[in-house]
């Protein structure tokens, strides 16, 4: 897949980079979980311009606030889901066992 639709705050960043598989939603719902717990984006900036760059530049870490709102076993499954390297990332069928297994 090449083209890129969507809200640059949820984009992984091989859709970014115009080449990328499924394992992009895989991403997407990290950063809805992730927003979930913490009622922000793990790479935001007051000008949306700036977001791409560090989606595909910035390492994703926990603040010190979001260990206390996110339960550890939740931050490890969102480290999984927000890998970038996609090769890493879980695939679609291994995110929805892992989620059951945390609920």
């Amino acid at each position: 897949m090449s083209q890129s639709m969507g809200s640059i705050f949820y984009m992984a960043p091989e859709v970014l980079k115009a080449s990328y598989t499924e394992k992009c939603d895989v991403w997407s719902l990290g950063v809805i979980l992730f927003a979930m717990f913490t009622k922000r984006f793990p790479f935001d900036d007051e000008d949306p311009d700036n977001i791409p760059g560090k989606i595909i530049g910035k390492k994703f870490r926990f603040k010190r606030t979001d260990k206390v709102l996110i339960p550890k076993k939740i931050r490890k499954f969102l480290k999984m889901l927000l890998d970038k390297n996609y090769q890493k990332r879980p695939d679609a069928k291994m995110t929805k066992f892992e989620l059951m297994i945390l609920l």
